[in-house]
C-alpha cells in the first residue's frame, strides 16, 4: 500500500499548494491537523492555517449533548452519504457534505462570522 504512495515532501508540498488560500476543514479539525503538522514539522513555512472544526460546530448545535456527534451520525442527520467511515476520502467527502448543514444551521453567510469554530 505504502509502496507506491508519494514522498511524503511531495505529498506536503501537495497538500500546501492545494490548501493555499483555503480553509483547512475536518471533521475533528485539531485531530486531523496533528498529524498533519507533526509530519511537516521538520518543513519550514508549511502552515494549515486556520482550521475549521465541523465537530465543533455540530457540538454547538446541541448544547446539552443529546445527540452523537461523530462524522457518521451528523452525515446521517443531514443525509449525506458516507460509505466508507474511517477512510480519509469517503470521511473529506462527508465533510464537505455536511459543512452546508451546519453553517446554515448556524446562520453563518459570511468567513467572518466562523471565528468561534476555528481551532486554532
Amino acid at each position: 500500500m505504502l509502496r507506491n504512495a508519494p514522498r511524503m515532501s511531495t505529498a506536503l508540498d501537495e497538500l500546501a499548494e492545494r490548501i493555499k488560500g483555503a480553509v483547512f476543514t475536518a471533521h475533528n479539525a485539531q485531530f486531523d491537523a496533528g498529524f498533519i503538522e507533526r509530519a511537516a514539522r521538520r518543513r519550514s513555512g508549511f502552515d494549515l492555517g486556520p482550521r475549521l472544526c465541523t465537530l465543533r460546530m455540530s457540538r454547538r448545535l446541541d448544547p446539552e449533548r443529546k445527540q452523537s456527534h461523530r462524522l457518521i451520525d451528523v452525515a446521517d442527520r443531514f443525509e449525506v452519504p458516507l460509505l466508507n467511515p474511517h477512510d480519509a476520502l469517503a470521511d473529506a467527502a462527508a465533510t464537505a457534505g455536511v459543512l452546508p448543514h451546519l453553517l446554515d444551521a448556524h446562520g453563518i453567510t459570511d468567513l467572518s462570522q466562523l471565528g468561534a469554530f476555528f481551532d486554532r
